[in-house]
């Protein structure tokens, strides 16, 4: 678990509530809720929202500095670099409300094994989903998810709309003095009220910082790698590959036809030097991550990234050198122009979720690791859990907006989330260190467990039903 006490994180320059004038007010400006930020959670909650029979009369905006709703006519070519697991949980919140028949199943790679092992001592331990008819969680990119929820938002979109406030920037958030409702100030458009303020804006959060909400936190020092890949037919499209070095895990992640995408978690030093190299000798280095010893790759990362044949040629000795114990993933042939991208990687926790007429959702309360695919999971989870509060609140005549109605919400999720940041972090920090006694230690957990059936069929089962 997590400490109690955490490092405190790098925010934005705080912004309390302030006052905002009530005669700016228009009647026609006035939301039950208003949703910041139309990402996955964001649209996520607007969709279940307008989904229940109980909360589709509210007057629900959506706020955004991009026009998503483009994503209606997504036409696409190529795939994304960034792309998520939705886990099977998520799947049925997606079925409830609507969205999943929007989704396009021909960019979805369902898969039913994964198999993860140690970068110093080969230990593997192979995870699989038993039931035949189900999988383990369904591969995708995020426009796709997106796009799903656009869709589905636009179908329900019936007397009573959702209001798109797209290519918007916020300029202020600030309290009427009378109703206490927030008041935001939009460019280009004026101010609105809300009795419910949502931040689902990301890291970065101007909701957050503009409530006086901290978000506690430390960087790993570490760096995502990200792209998309075409690789060889691989035998069984199946099966996710994650294998954890001492400098960070890389994961390859099955995409439909013979596209895989990959997340390789790094120090910033090593980030750098594979950004830097040619795409032919990339994609040799990124074959050399799963076959090759932890020794060599430290070699390669100290050599010039601009001079890559004396690099292709070390790839190609010490992996004719080299004959790997664990299965690897099938050959990368080539990388996605422009696809290669990096980003920084940080666990952070809101110190809450809620105030009176405020409640954080998805990366603006919470960030983690993705070595377990929880980003965008807890996000929809968030979704559905506020939704629920939010519905409860309008069966029984409560305020959308008070402390009662939201408690639910903060009561289901903030320790849940606390939890799987924990276990995220605590698996990360055991995979990098070098110590050879914790090193055995592990290996030997690792091995033991792959062999106890029972107890993968658990793990699996929980990360299906969202930890």
């Amino acid at each position: 678990m997590l400490k109690t006490v955490l490092h405190r994180a790098t925010v934005p320059q705080r912004m309390r509530f302030a006052t905002a004038a009530s005669s700016n007010i228009h009647g026609d400006s006035c939301y039950d809720i208003t949703i910041v930020g139309a990402g996955a959670a964001g649209l996520a909650l607007a969709t279940a929202l307008k989904a229940k029979p109980e909360t589709r009369s509210l007057k629900i905006a959506v706020v955004d500095r991009l026009k998503v709703t483009d994503l209606e006519n997504w036409t696409p070519t190529n795939f994304s670099n960034r792309c998520s697991s939705v886990v099977g949980c998520n799947r049925e919140f997606m079925k409830e409300i609507g969205a999943w028949e929007n989704v396009r199943h021909d960019r979805i790679q369902p898969f039913r094994h994964v198999q993860a092992w140690d970068g110093i001592t080969d230990s593997v331990i192979h995870l699989d989903q038993t039931d035949k008819n189900d999988s383990m969680a369904f591969m995708t990119e995020n426009v796709n998810i997106l796009s799903a929820f656009v869709k589905t938002l636009l179908q329900y979109n019936g007397s009573n709309p959702v209001d798109f406030i797209m290519r918007s920037n916020i300029e202020n958030i600030t309290l009427d003095p009378e109703t206490k409702h927030p008041v935001l100030t939009i460019a280009n458009v004026g101010t609105i009220s809300t009795k419910l303020l949502v931040g689902a804006d990301g890291r970065n959060s101007l909701v957050r910082s503009a409530a006086g909400i901290e978000l506690p936190g430390w960087s790993y020092n570490t760096s995502a790698v990200v792209g998309t890949l075409s690789i060889e037919a691989p035998d069984d499209p199946c099966i996710g590959y994650q294998r954890f070095l001492p400098t960070g895990p890389i994961a390859f992640l099955p995409l439909p036809g013979n596209n895989a995408s990959f997340v390789w978690s790094t120090r910033p030093h090593i980030a750098n030097f594979l950004l830097q190299l040619p795409a032919p000798t990339f994609v040799h280095m990124l074959n050399a991550s799963f076959r090759l010893r932890e020794v060599d790759l430290e070699y390669l990362y100290k050599m010039d990234p601009t001079k890559p044949e004396p690099i292709n040629e070390q790839i190609e000795w010490r992996l004719n050198m080299t004959v790997p114990k664990v299965r690897p993933p099938p050959l990368v042939t080539s990388i996605l122009p422009k696809s290669r991208a990096a980003f920084p990687l940080r666990l952070a926790h809101a110190d809450t979720y809620v105030k009176e007429r405020l409640a954080l959702i998805g990366d603006a309360a919470h960030n983690t690791h993705p070595l377990a695919g929880q980003g965008l999971n807890s996000g929809l989870r968030d979704a559905k859990s506020l939704a629920n509060a939010l519905t409860f609140a309008v069966e029984h005549g409560q305020d959308v907006g008070s402390m009662f109605s939201l408690q639910p919400y903060v009561r289901e999720r903030y320790y849940n989330n606390h939890y799987v940041l924990g276990i995220v972090d605590k698996f990360h920090k055991l995979y990098t260190t070098k110590n050879p006694f914790v090193v055995g230690i592990r290996s030997l957990g690792v091995s033991t467990l792959d062999i106890l059936k029972p107890i993968k069929k658990r793990i699996v089962r929980n990360v299906s039903a969202g930890l």
